[in-house]
């Protein structure tokens, strides 16, 4: 199915932040994504920032964001979504897709895009859109997963795709932006984190500073367009 319409479904919506963040190795799962793009939002930005926050599905991260002090649109496809952010951020919204994103050129400082880059093969589009849209500087943050059991070919529904780190760097070199910042994470799915004791969770994040890359599941991406 294709993941616009997978999304679109109303008990999805309804139970997609429980399944994924409650409890308290779901929160801390949470809160270890929103300080990875604080990091490299701080990093990168004064405060006073236009953020799109694509997709936005239920708002978690577009509330962060405004809580922050950031100008924040959302968009997604999904109208379930939609209503769902509205209710939760009162933040201004738009019904479209990454692909096809209706904002006018160099008019975003900031773009934050997490998990979604996984759910599609061929993304290069989106960073073109994303290029097109951003002003010069801005950036894109994102995620992918470096390995997956659900990227099997035996899960015939495509669930995840791989982007390994050379990919994105040679997606980068074809759109004209480059990395400025990279963040490498979880030893295991973080649904399977939701799932564990709180202890065992924290014994894997301290494992986390030790790992060798090949180990890490998913990358944090901060990508910048030239100015």
């Amino acid at each position: 199915m294709d993941k616009r319409h997978s999304y679109s479904q109303e008990y999805l919506v309804d139970r997609y932040d429980r399944k994924r963040f409650c409890g308290k190795s779901g929160e801390f799962v949470n809160q270890k994504e929103l300080s990875i793009i604080s990091y490299f939002i701080e990093h990168t930005f004064a405060k006073n920032l236009t953020i799109l926050d694509s997709p936005c599905g239920t708002g978690r991260v577009s509330q962060f964001l405004k809580l922050n002090g950031a100008n924040v649109i959302g968009l997604d496809y999904s109208e379930p979504m939609l209503k769902k952010s509205l209710t939760n951020t009162g933040i201004p919204l738009i019904r479209s897709d990454m692909f096809h994103i209706p904002i006018k050129d160099v008019s975003i400082d900031c773009i934050v895009s997490l998990r979604f880059i996984f759910h599609y093969s061929n993304v290069e589009p989106v960073f073109h859109e994303a290029k097109r849209i951003l002003r010069n500087g801005g950036v894109i943050i994102f995620d992918t997963f470096n390995w997956s059991p659900k990227a099997n070919f035996l899960f015939k529904d495509q669930r995840v795709f791989i982007h390994s780190r050379s990919k994105v760097r040679h997606i980068m070199k074809n759109t004209g932006m480059h990395v400025v910042g990279e963040v490498h994470c979880f030893l295991v799915s973080p649904m399977l984190y939701k799932l564990l004791p709180l202890c065992i969770v924290k014994s894997l994040n301290f494992l986390e500073k030790i790992a060798p890359p090949w180990l890490f599941v998913r990358s944090f991406w901060c990508v910048r367009k030239s100015s």
